[in-house]
């Protein structure tokens, strides 16, 4: 019989970079037929559960599950917190993405029904970076305010979750270094998120057919490209402000992902008088975002302290340089002058010009894929099995013997 792993998260209702590590995941598991692999969310979005599960792109048999009832985001994730005892009686480790998760699975191993491990991004933003850029949704200001009122209480609660883990699973050096700096975990490892093969250079009719799909969105110029969350935290309006100073003023910007705020982009776009050079896309299909990643001149990532980067790598995988802040953070591991430009930290000049620089020089796009190798999924994938076979190793002997 296969061992059951347990995916923890709080939320589904758009497709980012935790929901892809997470797939990621519940794949591998479930493709070493050891495994059998349960996503839980304390709330799915309705009305586009089966639009989610698709882009997720899971494996057959791999189950996705919303323990609450209900369809209010803010009263399931308030039903997860206070009725954690939905999870007890699960069986195998859990493997939590979150603090709410985190905490349920203390609880859960406190009663003696299981062990866990942590896949941390970072950490909690409303506990310990506290700032009103950060609020852009209403999940954020409940956060946040939760984090004014009960900020002692919480973070007390979440590091008394963390250092119950097993073992904590970072995305970069630079998120080692602030998960070590707040709780003093004794086995903090780096686990990168890993690109999937798809993400590669493109070559021959598949590179003329991209070139036809952007035609079809009518990008017909070169273009410097911006993908991901477009939210509030990241300032995607400095990437608009660096554009917009580049002396190559016949090149285009693609702006694609979700992108909230989009009338004060609209607004700055038309106040810098450049509306006819930017494509403000949206949502894109997977092949789109490979034409994108693809045949872009460079890739902008203006997002601050970002703690990994993972849609700067995939462009790198795909062969085309990219440009970020040289704030120590996560893409300062991943950008070298083989691959990119580091710019001053949050100096919008400085970032221009070394976008100027970067569309000029000709790169060798095979080489800038080969300096992201480590990152590639099949490596990643072994890390990840290798780290759950010791988590049910110690649930059989803990918990199951």
């Amino acid at each position: 019989m296969n061992k059951q792993i347990n995916i923890v998260y709080d939320f589904l209702d758009e497709l980012g970079g935790i929901e892809r590590v997470i797939a990621f995941q519940a794949n591998a598991l479930k493709q070493t037929k050891k495994f059998d692999p349960k996503i839980f969310f304390s709330h799915i979005a309705k009305g586009k559960e089966e639009l989610l599960k698709e882009q997720l792109c899971l494996a057959n048999g791999v189950s996705i599950m919303q323990p609450t009832n209900g369809s209010n985001k803010i009263i399931n994730f308030a039903k997860h917190m206070m009725f954690p005892d939905r999870f007890y009686g699960l069986p195998g480790p859990i493997i939590s993405h979150s603090f709410l998760s985190s905490r349920m699975a203390l609880t859960r191993k406190n009663r003696g029904e299981g062990n866990y491990i942590i896949i941390a991004q970072h950490p909690p933003n409303f506990l310990y970076d506290r700032t009103w850029a950060w609020v852009n949704n209403l999940p954020r200001f409940v956060a946040y305010t939760a984090g004014w009122f009960l900020g002692p209480l919480l973070r007390k609660w979440d590091k008394e979750a963390m250092m119950g883990a097993d073992t904590i699973y970072v995305n970069s050096e630079y998120t080692k270094k602030r998960i070590e700096r707040i709780y003093n975990h004794p086995n903090v490892k780096i686990m990168y998120p890993p690109i999937d093969e798809r993400f590669k250079v493109s070559t021959g009719d598949k590179r003329k057919a991209q070139k036809m799909i952007l035609e079809d969105r009518e990008i017909k110029t070169d273009f410097v490209l911006m993908h991901g969350r477009q939210i509030k935290d990241k300032h995607p309006e400095w990437a608009i402000k660096a554009f917009n100073l580049m002396k190559d003023t016949s090149l285009c910007l693609v702006i694609s992902g979700t992108i909230e705020e989009k009338n004060k982009l609209v607004d700055l776009i038309s106040d810098l008088g450049i509306t006819n050079r930017v494509h403000l896309l949206g949502h894109v299909s997977e092949e789109e975002l490979l034409a994108l990643y693809n045949h872009a001149k460079c890739f902008i990532m203006s997002a601050p302290k970002e703690d990994f980067g993972l849609t700067t790598v995939e462009a790198l995988a795909c062969g085309t340089p990219a440009i970020a802040w040289d704030d120590g953070a996560g893409p300062s591991e991943v950008i070298t002058k083989d691959n990119g430009l580091l710019a001053k930290p949050y100096d919008i000049i400085d970032m221009s010009m070394k976008l100027d620089k970067i569309v000029e020089k000709n790169y060798d796009r095979n080489k800038i894929s080969k300096s992201v190798d480590k990152f590639k999924a099949k490596k990643i994938k072994e890390e990840f099995l290798d780290a759950v076979k010791e988590a049910a190793l110690e649930y059989e002997y803990k918990y199951h013997s």
